[in-house]
């Protein structure tokens, strides 16, 4: 959401009431302007509700979003799932931690919010939103040691992730069985992956999956959304997809997993296990 530098707000309060600020340029703003309009109140209420906090990552159970809007749980989840494709709000499942992108922006500036923010990712688990949230963020990374939200060091500044990915595309072109190696291993540091490409990547996906694997293209692209702060470079997938691709158990048909569950379980990684038991994606792993 773009607009003018909100005034200086207060850190939250330790009793009493709190506000949130909502620029009034919030309805003018395209991608609000191209949400359906459930989308719309569902966001309001991400930045509004009585359980949200200053930094715009907090914990939100489903059943409590539910009750408080009315909204039914699958309505909920499509909403989520349009909001996140808009990037414009996140939701780790698994710890009911959701992520409300430029809502701190708007909140005030200052190192009393800054602490504050710091302070709350203690309180997260853990939760891979945590990533994201810093590298939107970075001015909160300089206060997070005081608090144990797990590595610190491996987030760093929007240049300085752009240039890692940029020597990582280089490697890529010029060792691509090195990178076949690296890929193994990359958990996804990042949002490596583009807004504007994210749709061309996950088409060049579909189309490099074997079939037997592609059940329900819009459960995948639900999925697809959901990861996308996560997913490492594009070439990275690619050559992941080909490794899985030319493995025994893929070959022989005998364990190819569903779409879905590659990529909520992260089998770039070369983790070959079963998928989720309940649908939901695994963000602990993530």
């Amino acid at each position: 959401m773009n607009a003018q530098h909100a005034p200086q707000a207060a850190v939250e309060p330790d009793e009493g009431r709190l506000y949130r600020t909502v620029d009034a340029t919030f309805w003018t703003d395209p991608k609000i302007l191209a949400l359906p309009p459930t989308a719309k109140l569902f966001l309001v209420y991400l930045i509004t509700n009585p359980h949200s906090h200053v930094s715009g990552i907090y914990y939100l159970p489903s059943l409590l979003a539910e009750h408080e809007t009315g909204i039914a749980a699958p309505e909920i989840n499509t909403l989520w799932d349009t909001l996140s494709a808009s990037r414009l709000a996140f939701r780790d499942a698994s710890l009911s931690i959701v992520w409300v992108r430029r809502m701190f922006f708007y909140q005030g500036r200052g190192e009393k919010n800054e602490r504050a923010a710091a302070a709350q990712l203690g309180n997260l688990h853990g939760s891979n939103l945590i990533q994201g949230f810093l590298a939107e963020y970075p001015d909160v990374a300089r206060h997070v040691g005081r608090y144990p939200i797990g590595r610190v060091s491996d987030f760093g500044t929007p240049d300085q992730d752009q240039e890692k990915e940029q020597k990582k595309e280089q490697e890529h072109t010029h060792h691509p069985e090195r990178a076949r190696a690296m890929a193994a291993k990359n958990g996804g540091n990042g949002q490596a992956i583009a807004d504007e490409d994210a749709e061309a990547v996950f088409d060049a996906i579909v189309e490099r999956y074997p079939p037997d694997g592609v059940h329900s293209l819009e459960a995948a692209r639900h999925a697809w959304s959901q990861a996308l702060p996560f997913l490492p470079a594009a070439t990275v997938l690619f050559a992941a997809l080909e490794r899985c691709k030319s493995s025994d158990q893929w070959r022989k048909r005998r364990a190819i997993p569903d779409l879905v569950t590659w990529i909520e379980k992260k089998q770039w990684t070369g983790k070959l296990g079963s998928g989720p038991k309940s649908g939901e994606p695994d963000y602990k792993r993530l």
